[in-house]
């Protein structure tokens, strides 16, 4: 009788080792994660905070777009700015060699 008492004992311990170690592998998970969970877990708790730089960043890059496109029109607008200047340069010396075309057609001595 005393061997199957022991026996009981044993299998009771037996059991509630097993169980102790069912619950510290559940605390172990709980307490470490796996990688892909804490990344989970991270995202469920920062979210409007990752949703707020999602939404600036694409404002930021929106807006240095349209600035990119402002620099190449006032680029565009001081090139013909520049080629505005030079039609009375241009002017001058066509009507110049106009005039020394026609001066060398009048001479014919």
């Amino acid at each position: 009788m005393e061997n199957k008492t022991e026996t009981d004992r044993i299998a009771t311990l037996e059991a509630k080792i097993d169980e102790l170690t069912k619950v510290v592998k559940k605390i172990n998970r709980t307490v470490n994660p796996p990688w892909w969970q804490k990344i989970l877990l991270f995202i469920y708790h920062n979210f409007f905070t990752i949703l707020l730089l999602v939404a600036l960043g694409y404002i930021s890059w929106k807006a240095w777009n349209i600035y990119l496109d402002i620099l190449q029109q006032v680029a565009e607008v001081k090139a013909q700015i520049a080629e505005l200047k030079q039609i009375p340069g241009n002017i001058q010396t066509s009507l110049q060699t106009m005039f020394e075309n026609a001066l060398q057609q009048i001479k014919f001595w």
